[in-house]
């Protein structure tokens, strides 16, 4: 019975006592890129944004496993660049210069480790990974100088798109308690793409225009705030002392 009774405490403190949360953050992206190859303009980071479900599960009160779904728009603009033209196998640029945007749409799964240190008032931060998708990809390019023959261009899809990314991803915060069962936390973030991607881009082969790549990796500074909710509500401490086994 004694071990019966132990054992239905090992468990209750397993399922409620360190907490599993259900919850969601998002907020605000600053995104940009590195350029690898193929690009001498001037880069143009756009204000963008995100939104995450999560679930943490906390098998030690400072340490935690986060998995989650996350939406988020990427993207970013390359001004001034000249266009390379492409004859007898030689490149050059040209007096036309044009400006791009590009714009994506990914659905990606965080998966992160993190540390939680305080009490009712906290510090956490956390690292992972992110394996997403895009569900939506659009390039744009507009010339600066008009009248050339040389006509705007809009790209959905291109040749060698890469839809799959992994990025890595570092945060740190700050958060408090909202009862016993409510978290609330504010934390800025860096994430950039393991992944080479590559950009359409125009060029000219022998008077044609016609598409040229870029090759990058997107990367972005994160501001968000969440609230996260316990799933199974706390037992407190009396509670558990009465499902104790006797020590006589």
């Amino acid at each position: 019975m004694k071990k019966l009774l132990f054992l239905f405490a090992f468990l209750s403190v397993f399922a409620f006592g360190q907490g599993h949360y259900f919850g969601f953050n998002g907020g605000y992206t600053y995104s940009s890129a590195n350029i690898l190859s193929g690009t001498s303009g001037e880069m143009d980071p756009q204000h963008l944004y995100f939104g995450e479900l999560n679930y943490q599960y906390f098998p030690e009160k400072w340490f935690y496993f986060n998995i989650g779904l996350r939406y988020d728009r990427k993207g970013f603009g390359l001004n001034n660049e000249p266009i390379l033209i492409n004859a007898n196998d030689a490149t050059a640029n040209s007096d036309t210069t044009g400006n791009y945007s590009y714009d994506f749409h990914k659905v990606g799964v965080p998966i992160k480790v993190g540390f939680r240190l305080g009490g009712k008032f906290f510090f956490v931060m956390a690292a992972g990974l992110i394996p997403s998708y895009s569900i939506i990809n659009r390039a744009d390019w507009t010339p600066n100088l008009q009248g050339n023959g040389i006509e705007a261009s809009s790209w959905d899809n291109w040749t060698n798109i890469k839809n799959f990314e992994l990025a890595w991803i570092g945060e740190i915060g700050i958060g408090g308690q909202l009862g016993e069962n409510v978290l609330l936390t504010f934390t800025a973030g860096y994430s950039q793409s393991l992944t080479k991607h590559l950009l359409p881009m125009q060029t000219i082969e022998n008077g044609t225009p016609t598409e040229g790549y870029r090759t990058a990796r997107f990367k972005g500074i994160h501001g968000a705030i969440g609230l996260s909710f316990r799933l199974h509500k706390k037992i407190k401490k009396k509670q558990l002392e009465k499902y104790s086994p006797s020590t006589n």
